[in-house]
């Protein structure tokens, strides 16, 4: 069975992971398949090419990128255009392996 979790920032869905965790289920976190993309050089290039002013050193510097996208709509939405589709393909691949 594979079961989602979603909601907004601050609702608990850390803390329900938490629990599934504790009861050995196989857990997915959006977040943690987010900041492993953040550290791929082919991820951080996109972010680059969107935002440059965002990636330093070939590192995303996550308080900048926040600052730009929680002050302009537009701008988070291009980051939501970017992200969730490599993260929903991150998840279906590794929902596959899971059993």
């Amino acid at each position: 069975m594979l079961v989602a979790i979603t909601g907004g920032i601050g609702v608990g869905k850390s803390e329900v992971l938490k629990i599934l965790a504790e009861l050995s289920t196989n857990i997915l976190s959006a977040d943690k398949i987010n900041a492993e993309l953040l550290k791929t050089p082919e991820y951080i290039k996109e972010i680059a090419e969107i935002f440059p002013e965002a990636v330093s050193g070939g590192a995303v510097d996550k308080e900048i990128l926040s600052s730009i996208i929680f002050s302009d709509e537009k701008k988070r939405k291009v980051l939501n255009g970017l992200a969730h589709p490599a993260i929903m393909r991150s998840i279906f691949e590794r929902a596959k392996n899971m059993k």
